[in-house]
């Protein structure tokens, strides 16, 4: 999970907090975009709701998540200013068809 106010524009500078000294991370993941409201829904007809896929970089503050032994920081550690980076494109003509030999579009 992310705050709303994380997320960054095409080509903007990810900028680390200015009070936080620690390790920034960076991983790259596959963002899919719904295209309308999902709840309940079989996995047989995921594939109807996903509009389409486009790329995370999804930044972290390494150094927060075990500030507190009692519980993991990953809210807090994702959601500074620019650290949520999407896009710049939405690929609507991608159909991952089989996954590991499963097939999940029909």
């Amino acid at each position: 999970m992310k705050a709303d106010s994380c997320y960054l524009a095409t080509d903007k500078p990810i900028r680390k907090p200015a009070d936080y000294d620690g390790k920034v991370v960076f991983e790259s993941e596959l963002g899919i975009v719904t295209g309308r409201t999902a709840r309940r829904v079989p996995l047989e007809q995921a594939t109807d709701y996903v509009f389409g896929y486009t790329c995370i970089n999804d930044v972290t503050a390494i150094g927060l998540l075990d500030k507190d032994p009692s519980f993991k920081h990953w809210t807090r550690a994702k959601s500074f200013d620019t650290f949520g980076v999407v896009g710049p494109v939405i690929a609507t003509d991608i159909k991952p068809e089989i996954i590991n030999g499963q097939k999940y579009v029909k």
